[in-house]
């Protein structure tokens, strides 16, 4: 199977990264470089990005991987 993700680009100028329309877990946590261990605790804490559930399917919307990343940034500059 082919990656679906090679089709989207990974930047426009002036405007960054691009997300797909929608990740699964694992391409979310590739795509963040984090583990799966990871995504599952911040989503223990409150802190992971907004899931929407499809059957057995968990899937994160490109617009709720944006808002987490933009949480998580504001989250640290506060703490610094």
């Amino acid at each position: 199977m082919s990656n679906p993700q090679a089709a989207w680009p990974t930047a426009i100028e002036g405007l960054g990264p691009v997300d797909p329309p929608v990740y699964n877990v694992n391409e979310f946590c590739e795509a963040h470089r984090i583990s799966r261990t990871m995504f599952y605790e911040l989503a223990k804490e409150g802190r992971g990005p907004a899931v929407t559930k499809l059957g057995n399917r968990t899937l994160i919307l490109g617009e709720a991987a944006r808002d987490w990343r933009r949480a998580e940034l504001n989250r640290a500059r506060s703490v610094s």
